[in-house]
């Protein structure tokens, strides 16, 4: 009986794990923001290429080892770099670029393909400059319940590369 009771508990226990992961939304959209002195010409310029993406790319800082094999034209539609570090290895390519936006999708092995885009907007004092990344989960609970959690794991990031891109834009 009291194994019975056990099992029991157990199912309950997974079939509301499984069910919330059903009720969880589908996606997750990571923003954040960063002004600049520097023009959204220059920042587009840097976030429009596979090369220069490199001198504000987030993950460097914390995977020295991180390998990277650009791909593509030196800029603009299909520049962009494979990468193999500690945080994943996959493909990422430059989808589109407008005058004020560059948009991305990242092929991640066993992750998914995330998208992500740097918008400008022009402001007095510079560049008002976005960095977003959307994910998508579809039906499975468990990507679905992780998702929750990514703007708090994602969000450092995303604001790690908006600071070297502040930094390296204002140079160009």
């Amino acid at each position: 009986m009291k194994i019975m009771k056990t099992i029991a508990i157990i199912g309950v226990v997974l079939g509301g794990a499984i069910a919330s992961g059903f009720l969880a939304p589908d996606h997750v959209v990571i923003q954040r923001a960063i002004q600049t002195s520097a023009t959204p010409a220059a920042v587009l310029q840097l976030a429009s290429s596979g090369s220069a993406y490199q001198s504000f790319n987030p993950y460097k800082a914390s995977d020295p080892d991180l390998k990277i094999t650009l791909q593509g034209p030196a800029s603009g539609i299909g520049s962009g770099f494979a990468f193999d570090g500690k945080e994943g290895k996959g493909i990422q390519t430059i989808t589109a670029v407008t005058p004020n936006r560059v948009d991305y999708l990242i092929n991640i092995e066993g992750m998914g393909s995330p998208t992500q885009a740097i918008t400008t907007k022009s402001i007095v004092q510079g560049t008002h400059v976005e960095w977003s990344m959307r994910m998508e989960f579809g039906n499975n609970p468990l990507m679905r319940l992780m998702g929750l959690a990514m703007p708090a794991m994602m969000g450092p990031t995303l604001e790690q590369g908006l600071s070297n891109l502040k930094n390296i834009s204002t140079r160009v």
